[in-house]
């Protein structure tokens, strides 16, 4: 898990070396399975002391996705269970309807 920590927030730091020739921010989709532990792990870890370092050069769209299967009854089977796809329903609601996420998060 450390190196997978490491080489992400290596990834986040090197789009301060990009964004130094532009003028736009970055953009960077955050795909996440509400329940998975490593998510998780990322978001307290990394993922924060990228926005708290290097915040200010990109913009962070958080994409509620999950580990979901279609089954063949029409419903969905996610890899946590089915209170992940809740969570991922709720999460993707709640984007839906108030797009400015930093308003709710």
């Amino acid at each position: 898990m450390v190196n997978l920590n490491l080489c992400l927030l290596t990834f986040f730091l090197s789009l301060c070396t990009f964004t130094a020739f532009a003028d736009d921010l970055v953009a960077v989709n955050y795909y996440a399975e509400s329940l998975c532990p490593d998510c998780l792990a990322f978001s307290k870890g990394p993922m924060n002391v990228a926005i708290d370092k290097v915040g200010s050069i990109f913009t962070l769209t958080y994409v509620p996705s999950g580990n979901a299967k279609l089954q063949s009854d029409g419903t969905l089977k996610c890899q946590h269970g089915p209170m992940e796809c809740l969570i991922n329903k709720v999460d993707a609601c709640l984007l839906h309807y108030y797009p400015d996420r930093y308003g709710w998060m």
